[in-house]
């Protein structure tokens, strides 16, 4: 009972989270591109970051349907959850400078570690999943994507002129 009433309380953090990045755009995500801004890296971590929450949406997306089918050993699904969790908690500290988002992705995974069943996963794992999609919409929005498009479309006779065999010299 005990540890469903402290998995109730992470999923309660991640919604809690998941609400208020609907019109807010989160403090780490703020701080990531702070953190950035001073060394003019705002557009590669941006771009990696993006990349970064979608890929792991879903893959997050694909343990809550392993989960959700509640076949195989539960024991080895929890390890792998629990380890996968403790690696995005150290990236998005170390990589992108989310010590929020880590630090409550490494609490889900000591969590997981308590749960019994794949009821409790697939309850975590949503939550967890909800909240990448949320991030991941932020992090695009951090995109500069109208100055992406206008350099792609200035380049793209000279990728053409490349494709067809010519070089940049002709």
């Amino acid at each position: 009972m005990k540890e469903e009433r402290i998995a109730e309380n992470i999923i309660g953090e991640f919604n809690k989270c998941i609400e208020d990045a609907w019109l807010n755009q989160p403090e780490d995500i703020k701080r990531m591109l702070a953190f950035n801004d001073e060394t003019n890296r705002n557009f590669a971590v941006a771009l990696y970051a993006n990349g970064f929450f979608d890929n792991n949406a879903e893959a997050l997306y694909s343990y809550y349907l392993f989960a959700k089918a509640g076949k195989g050993d539960f024991e080895t699904f929890q390890n792998i959850v629990v380890h996968y969790l403790e690696y995005l908690s150290s990236t998005t500290k170390t990589d992108y400078h989310m010590i929020d988002v880590g630090e409550l992705l490494s609490k889900c995974a000591n969590v997981f570690r308590g749960i019994d069943n794949y009821e409790q996963a697939v309850q975590l794992l949503l939550s967890v999943q909800k909240y990448f999609v949320r991030l991941f919409y932020w992090a695009d929005l951090a995109m500069p994507w109208s100055a992406v498009s206008d350099t792609y479309n200035r380049m793209k006779p000279i990728q053409k002129k490349v494709l067809e065999g010519g070089s940049l010299g002709q």
